[in-house]
């Protein structure tokens, strides 16, 4: 059977230290923290152990409401919690721990931050486990509270009343595992690191193909304005062409007229170069004058 994998969070290091102590039966996590050693108490640390004959092991995080915790500190904690999970094949289970009579608004929060850091749905794999004394039924409690209730709520693996009965827990936690379909917590684990740099290396390759369509596209307006010009002085030089053949047939037409062309083979020869010479003399009048002009325009 594999080991059962749980996440601790919510709540202060000290709280987390303790439950995780009480789930695995034995002092595994170090309580004994002097006042001086705040930072130390915000570390995250796994620990394995056996429950009701089941492996289990049991990460603790960093309390993100321990209003007792620098931000710095916050944020190692948060890096070390994050080596741990990528370092294991996968949480099955978070467990957000919410101490009786102890729900502040803020914790809602904490909701916000695990599908921020684990996934849009991994509040699927989340159980409220709700420590210290409780002496009424949960229902009866959770009327009382809306805003606890509808933190409950979103949480979709149920909530648990820990009276230091780690057996009990135990069927619990398996429960909402069978119902996920033993699905680990493995893509969206503390991705936000490589999620970011994904995102920025989209963005760069967005960009970067941007730019390449830009240029693209200005060659290809470039490309088609110089077609056009092309085409445009193409056919200027061909009308020029025509209108030197019209002038040279004008000119054969009238020497016939005249008698000085007769239909001799030497004369047919001659009316074919006056009427190609002519339209040769158009298209060069026609390109002449375009230089001309060129010439004007950059003095």
């Amino acid at each position: 059977m594999s080991v059962l994998n749980i996440v601790l969070l919510g709540e202060n290091g000290a709280e987390q230290r303790s439950t995780g102590n009480s789930i695995l039966g034995r002092a595994a996590f170090r309580e004994d923290f002097s006042s001086g050693s705040l930072n130390r108490q915000c570390e995250s640390e796994r620990q394995e152990g056996t429950v009701d004959g089941r492996s289990v092991s049991v990460i603790i995080s960093p309390g993100l409401l321990d209003s007792s915790v620098s931000e710095e500190d916050l944020k190692a904690g948060l890096d070390q919690c994050s080596s741990l999970l990528a370092s294991s094949p996968g949480p099955h289970l978070f467990l957000l721990l919410i101490r009786v009579g102890n729900f502040i608004e803020d914790q809602r929060n904490t909701v916000k931050w695990i599908q921020e850091n684990f996934g849009e749905d991994a509040l699927n794999s989340t159980m409220v486990l709700f420590t210290g004394a409780l002496h009424q039924p949960p229902e009866d409690y959770l009327k009382k509270h809306s805003a606890l209730r509808k933190l409950v709520h979103k949480c979709k693996a149920g909530f648990h009343v820990f009276r230091n009965d780690p057996a009990h827990l135990l069927e619990k936690m398996e429960g909402a595992v069978q119902q996920n379909g033993g699905e680990r917590r493995r893509k969206e684990v503390y991705g936000r690191k490589d999620g970011e740099e994904e995102k920025k290396k989209k963005n760069s390759e967005g960009k970067a193909e941007l730019i390449i369509r830009s240029v693209g596209k200005m060659f290809g307006k470039l490309l088609q304005v110089i077609l056009k010009a092309v085409i445009m002085e193409i056919c200027a030089v061909f009308r020029s062409a025509l209108q030197g053949f019209g002038i040279g047939l004008i000119i054969i037409v009238a020497l016939s007229l005249t008698g000085i062309l007769t239909q001799s083979w030497i004369c047919f020869l001659l009316k074919l170069l006056i009427f190609g010479m002519s339209g040769v003399i158009g298209a060069l009048i026609r390109l002449n004058s375009e230089k001309e002009m060129n010439r004007q325009a950059w003095d």
